[in-house]
Formats: C-alpha cells, structure tokens, sequence
C-alpha cells in the first residue's frame, strides 16, 4: 500500500499530478490508502478506480457514515471496485478536530511509504509524513511552485530529506 495525502485546497497542478501518478501507480499492484477528504485525498481515490486498481479510504468518523456527505457515491465507488472504507469509530460518531490526526496514524500505519502530493506549512498532511517517519515509513513529496501556499509542506519535506517525487517510476523503485 502507499499513502497518497495532500492538501483539501486542491490546485489544478495537484489534482493533474495525482490523476497521473495514481493511476501509472496502481497499474502495477499498489493499494492506494488515503483519507476520504475533499481535496487530493478524495482524487488520488478516484484516480485508483478510474485506473481499474484498488484503494482504501480511512475515515475520520463512525464506520457508518459518509463524511463528507457529498461525497456518497465515491463511497460506494470505493466499496464497488474491491476497495476498503475503515474507521476506528462505531456507527454515525461524527469527525472532531482530533479524530483527523488520529485517523492519519491509520492511514501511514497501513502504508509501506507516503507520496506527498501537495500541502500547506499547516496542514494535517504532514502531520501524516511526521507519523510516517515515526513509523519508519518513506516519505515522497512532489515539488511545486515556490510561490504556492500548498506546495511549501512538500518544499519543506524536501528539505527535510524526503524522496522527490517527479514520476511514478521515483516511487516504485
């Protein structure tokens, strides 16, 4: 499995990137596990399905809801085409501020390495990366614009000696 997060403010540099790198990545086995929420973790889920692969979307509320509620039939998508929906939490719960990090030590957790698509400097995705490292997992970020609010978590992984990411060929080996 790899885990692919990023920002929910979605650039169209970062929904193209994850359409392209998604689906090269699940056309040779790869699970796709990320978050469920609006932004690139519900377009690397839909990149995987479109890509005929697998992915597995970890929710930040009660196993029995769908949050965000818009995003329904992407749910079902999911469930459709041999993929998993997981929580930790029972029935209807509704997320809260602390069930989003909590759910993203599921997310690394399930991963063998962490491709970083875009994010802010304040953002739940790298708090993913961060728990990714703890676990000792790889961590891939995609560079972006250095004038772009989501691309200065990616810039600062980079720094931080994550694997930069320009192709799916740079995650699968």
């Amino acid at each position: 499995c790899l885990a692919v997060v990023g920002s929910r403010r979605m650039s169209s540099y970062g929904r193209q990137i994850t359409e392209k790198l998604v689906a090269q990545i699940v056309t040779n086995g790869i699970t796709i596990v990320s978050g469920f929420m609006y932004g690139i973790d519900a377009q690397a889920h839909k990149a995987a399905i479109e890509a005929g692969g697998r992915t597995i979307a970890v929710m930040p509320c009660g196993i029995d809801l769908v949050h965000p509620d818009y995003q329904e039939k992407l749910y079902q998508e999911i469930l459709e085409n041999q993929g998993l929906v997981i929580s930790e939490y029972e029935g209807n719960m509704m997320p809260t501020l602390w069930t989003y990090p909590r759910r993203n030590r599921i997310v690394a957790g399930l991963s063998k390495a962490v491709l970083v698509i875009e994010a802010g400097l304040e953002s739940g995705t790298l708090i993913t990366a961060d728990l990714a490292k703890k676990f000792k997992r790889k961590i891939f970020a995609v560079p972006g614009p250095i004038t772009s609010e989501v691309s200065r978590g990616t810039l600062k992984l980079i720094k931080e000696g994550a694997e930069v990411a320009t192709c799916a060929k740079d995650v699968l080996d």
